[in-house]
């Protein structure tokens, strides 16, 4: 099995609403060949011109429209000192990912779930 290779895209920055004491930045991307998950991040350029490592935003959502391309929303504290200013609806900015696993739906496998039946129909007792 062959490790997939990292993809810079260019997107751009649809919204940047307040979340709190944080930022929703929404960035539309050409179509993700898969979803990208919540749990799972991209990587921004450095903010400023003495930075060398790029950023890691993390995804909180995605969503494909036919002919649009693939829209994510990352959530950024408001304020970060070590950030600069965060991009503005109608920026374009190049991100590399989605990376990592992200969070899923609990898939069936049948250990220490909460509410799993035993193999006789009743119910297990779990331990927290």
């Amino acid at each position: 099995m062959t490790a997939p290779q990292l993809r810079r895209r260019a997107g751009e920055v649809v919204a940047n609403r307040p979340l709190g004491s944080y930022r929703q930045l929404s960035i539309v991307l050409p179509p993700l060949a898969t979803p990208a998950r919540p749990g799972q991040f991209v990587l921004a350029p450095p903010d400023t011109t003495d930075r060398v490592l790029p950023r890691a935003w993390w995804i909180a959502g995605e969503r494909t429209e036919a002919g649009f391309g693939s829209t994510i929303d990352v959530v950024l504290p408001e304020g970060d000192p070590h950030s600069a200013a965060l991009p503005q609806a109608g920026d374009r900015i190049d991100l590399t990912g989605p990376l990592g696993r992200g969070f899923g739906a609990a898939h069936d496998s049948g250990h220490g779930r909460r509410g799993d039946r035993g193999s006789r129909g009743r119910y297990r007792a779990l331990a927290l």
